[in-house]
């Protein structure tokens, strides 16, 4: 059995998790996760068939990401993203960005008051790069606060909406037809704003007090439904609803966004 540690690997991991450790130590912020302490263990990787030293980060403990915030607690959604946008808007303050922000990496504890609240973890240390469905054309090349705007706004997209339906509309932003959807999607409070966030230019895409503002709006009186296709006049989606599913191949995401990205920056 080979026991022999990979000490390139081992000091990379530890440097990458450190360098983590240090930027988020330093953000205190309610809607940030805490950083408690680090330190070092051997393990055995199955794969690479050697013992290795990791570095492990301990944090506060939450309940859940977002992806588990309970059906009967839906109406607070926008609150939830009120959370992630102070805390963006204060490492945005503070010189820093996340750079992976997703439904993931958006964590759920309780208040002293018994309410959710949103923390946002794993921030990326490198400057571009992401979660490809999540991440922003110019994140090709590199990250910045407009960035997780974008990503923010696809975190919505998949939580405010029916799954397949937000599936379909994905795309638009990213397609020469965008503004065919337009019409429509100034009749949806909830959507304008989305679009506004995903929108391929960095430049048109709102800032974080705008957003703050239109989430303030968007939770009074939200019972926690997901937007879907019914009622809703949706032809414009005839021309692509047959090759969605075959859109949310990774691959085919990253060629959109390199297109976009080639023509435009």
């Amino acid at each position: 059995m080979n026991v022999q540690q990979s000490s390139t690997d081992a000091v990379k991991d530890a440097e990458a998790s450190l360098r983590q450790y240090s930027i988020i130590s330093n953000l205190k912020h309610k809607n940030i996760i805490k950083m408690l302490h680090t330190y070092r263990q051997q393990t055995y990787n199955v794969i690479k068939n050697c013992a290795v030293n990791e570095t492990v980060i301990v944090m506060e403990m939450c309940a859940a990401d977002l992806n588990g915030l309970p059906e009967n607690d839906r109406p607070i959604f926008y609150d939830l993203m009120q959370d992630v946008v102070s805390a963006l808007k204060f490492m945005s303050e503070n010189g820093q960005i996340h750079g992976d922000i997703k439904n993931g990496n958006i964590l759920l504890k309780k208040d002293q008051s018994g309410k959710w609240m949103a923390i946002i973890t794993d921030h990326a240390i490198f400057q571009h790069g992401g979660t490809p469905i999540f991440m922003a054309p110019e994140g090709l090349s590199k990250q910045t606060e407009k960035s997780d705007i974008y990503s923010l706004g696809i975190t919505i997209l998949f939580s405010a909406l029916e799954i397949p339906f937000a599936l379909e509309l994905l795309y638009f932003p990213l397609r020469s037809g965008a503004k065919e959807a337009s019409k429509f999607v100034e009749t949806i409070p909830a959507l304008k704003l989305i679009f506004s966030m995903i929108d391929p230019n960095p430049a048109n895409r709102p800032d974080y007090g705008q957003i703050l503002r239109e989430l303030k709006q968007l939770s009074n009186n939200f019972t926690g439904e997901r937007i879907g296709k019914s009622g809703n006049n949706v032809t414009f989606l005839n021309d692509v609803s047959n090759d969605a599913i075959l859109e949310m191949n990774l691959n085919a995401r990253k060629g959109l966004l390199e297109k976009w990205y080639t023509l435009h920056i």
